[in-house]
Formats: structure tokens, C-alpha cells, sequence
């Protein structure tokens, strides 16, 4: 099977595919920093006396964003798959599986 070339239109389409997929990175390096420091690096701090115990009112706005980033990955992967599989998958390779 021979793909036919794409579009200005299909470049396009992938071109925004791959800004929810950098979205996604973005928002994973947000994520992964606020949600260890909120689960992990405050309490430890805490427990050994490190810093003082006031430090746990960070702990949920940092759970908050954490968890508002993990949302926002998720549905950066589904609209980037979404476009991928109408774009790509149906249009450029129509028939697949034959």
C-alpha cells in the first residue's frame, strides 16, 4: 500500500497533535516536582525536624496542582490520540487492517 502525501490541511492537524503532546511534557514537569514534594520531601522534612510543622499547609495546594496537572495529561493524550486516529489512522491509512 502506497500513502498518498498530505495535505496542508493534515500538516496542520498533526502539527496540533503534537502541541497537546508537548502540552502533556509541560504539564508532566509540573506534576512530577509538585506531587513528590507535597507526598514525599515535606513530610520527611518534617519528621526529622528539618523544617518546622507549618510547612504542611504547602502540602495540599501542592497535591492540588499536582493533581490538576495529572488531569490535564491525561487529556492532552486523549485529544492528541483523538487527532491522531482521525488524521492518521483513518485518513492517511484508510485500510489498515486489510
Amino acid at each position: 500500500m502506497d500513502p498518498q502525501t498530505l495535505s496542508r490541511a493534515e500538516w496542520g492537524e498533526i502539527g496540533n497533535a503534537l502541541k497537546f503532546l508537548w502540552l502533556a511534557l509541560g504539564l508532566a514537569l509540573i506534576a512530577g516536582p509538585s506531587l513528590l514534594t507535597a507526598h514525599a520531601i515535606i513530610p520527611s522534612a518534617i519528621d526529622t525536624k528539618t523544617v518546622a510543622s507549618k510547612w504542611t499547609r504547602f502540602r495540599a495546594p501542592l497535591y492540588i496542582i499536582g493533581v490538576i496537572c495529572v488531569v490535564g495529561i491525561a487529556a492532552s493524550f486523549v485529544v492528541a490520540f483523538s487527532i491522531a486516529n482521525d488524521v492518521i489512522l483513518n485518513d492517511f491509512y484508510g485500510r489498515w487492517w486489510q
